[in-house]
């Protein structure tokens, strides 16, 4: 069963997710938060698998909650879903440690597509999140190597959300391959987030802004 915290200042919001969460049997609502200071509670004492967080929260914000989480290391992961389009905040939420983003203006299935990742221990980021990532610059790294075709394929089906499993099955490769693909194409670029890895990704034409 995959336990999950929703927070967001908007009870009708709330009701949509619970309502959308009810096409996946194995997925519960443990605890719900208004504000950024519930959010932080709830997370310590249900320590839920997945927290659903609205970046702009009352008392604490999104980013502020996701860090606390990090901080407390919670096995919790924390998912971005928002109606807040800026990349700089959405950056600086995965910098603190979201392992995805979803906005509430995409449908409403990229939201079941996330939680499936996160659930696998895997990063999701959708298409919109990742185009808002590409505006923001890429520093130059004279220390970026060049990747291999195979590591290209793995970074556009990691920037596209695909799981370690699923990217596996599209290349037919071992997951134990996809992982050190992922951790190779890091080292390599010199980069230390998904944020900075989309960028790479889209100003590099591995995917389509």
């Amino acid at each position: 069963m995959v336990r999950i915290l929703i927070a967001d200042n908007c009870e009708v919001v709330r009701a949509g997710i619970r309502e959308t969460l009810k096409s996946r049997p194995d997925c519960r609502v443990v605890a719900e938060a208004d504000d950024g200071r519930r959010a932080i509670s709830q997370a310590v004492t249900e320590t839920p698998d997945i927290a659903i967080i609205e970046l702009a929260l009352p008392v604490a914000d999104g980013i502020e909650v996701t860090a606390r989480i990090r901080r407390r290391r919670l096995r919790t992961a924390t998912l971005i879903f928002t109606l807040v389009e800026n990349e700089t905040l959405i950056r600086d939420a995965l910098a603190a440690g979201a392992r995805g983003c979803v906005f509430k203006s995409e449908p409403r299935q990229l939201l079941l597509d996330a939680v499936a990742s996160l659930e696998s221990g895997d990063l999701f980021l959708s298409h919109k999140a990742a185009e808002a990532l590409s505006r923001l610059s890429v520093p130059h790294c004279p220390s970026r190597g060049r990747l291999t075709k195979r590591e290209r394929s793995v970074l556009r089906l990691i920037v596209n959300g695909q799981t370690n499993r699923s990217i596996g099955v599209s290349l037919n490769i071992a997951v134990k391959t996809v992982e050190t693909h992922r951790a190779g194409i890091m080292r390599k670029l010199n980069l230390s987030s998904l944020a900075a890895l989309v960028r790479y990704a889209v100003r590099n034409h591995i995917v389509e802004s």
